[in-house]
C-alpha cells in the first residue's frame, strides 16, 4: 500500500518539477543554404595546422584548418564549408574534411 501511495505522490511531483524547469534550447545546425563544398588540396602543414587551397578558380582562397591528424598532400580533398551566414568567404569555417583515399600511396588511416 505504501509503494502505491509513494508512486501516486511521485508522479505529480515529477510533473510539477518538469513544468517549472526553463526550456532548453538546442543549437540549430546550419541550414543547407549556409553549407557548400570546396574542392581543395593541401598546400602547407606546420605547427599542427594544415592549409588547404582551392584547386580551381581565378582567385584561390586559403582556408586554414587546425588538424589533429596528418593530411597527406598527394590526394585531393573536398571540404564541407559553413558560410557563417555571410557573403564573404573570409569567415567561412571548415566543418568536414573529406579525403580521396583511392590511389593514395598508403592505405593506413589518418593518424591523430
Amino acid at each position: 500500500m505504501e509503494k502505491r501511495m509513494l508512486a501516486a505522490l511521485a508522479l505529480p511531483v515529477a510533473a510539477a518539477l518538469l513544468w517549472a524547469m526553463p526550456p532548453v534550447r538546442a543549437e540549430s545546425a546550419p541550414s543547407q543554404e549556409e553549407l557548400y563544398y570546396l574542392a581543395a588540396e593541401v598546400v602547407d602543414t606546420q605547427d599542427g595546422q594544415t592549409r588547404f587551397a582551392q584547386i580551381d578558380g581565378e582567385n584561390p582562397t586559403l582556408y586554414i584548418y587546425t588538424a589533429s591528424g596528418i593530411f597527406p598532400d598527394h590526394i585531393p580533398y573536398l571540404l564541407t564549408m559553413d558560410t557563417q551566414g555571410t557573403d564573404s568567404p573570409a569567415d567561412d569555417t571548415v566543418l568536414v574534411v573529406w579525403g580521396c583515399m583511392s590511389g593514395a600511396e598508403s592505405s593506413s588511416p589518418v593518424q591523430p
